[in-house]
């Protein structure tokens, strides 16, 4: 909601993630969960719908919900590219 209000205020139609705030997150996120069950290959023939046929699971968030609400309400939206108009408009 943030992003959207922040879009709003800009007056932008179009919003994207900064590329280097993207590969930060990412970079965060693999190193919290590089210990978990999920990427550790111990679940590689689990009958689950968290694994592909290839036994690799899907990218999820390796926090509680407790830090994901705060990270909802304290990210910087200078990580956002705020555009105007689409391309080609």
């Amino acid at each position: 909601m943030r992003v959207i209000k922040e879009s709003q205020k800009r007056n932008a139609q179009l919003v994207e993630v900064k590329d280097e705030a993207c590969d930060k997150w990412t970079e965060e996120m693999r190193k919290k969960i590089g210990s978990s069950l999920f990427f550790l290959g111990n679940c590689q023939s689990a009958n689950s719908y968290y694994f592909d046929h290839h036994g690799d699971s899907p990218f999820l968030r390796p926090t509680s919900a407790k830090e994901a609400m705060k990270s909802a309400k304290s990210f910087c939206l200078d990580d956002y590219v705020y555009n105007m108009h689409q391309e080609g408009d």
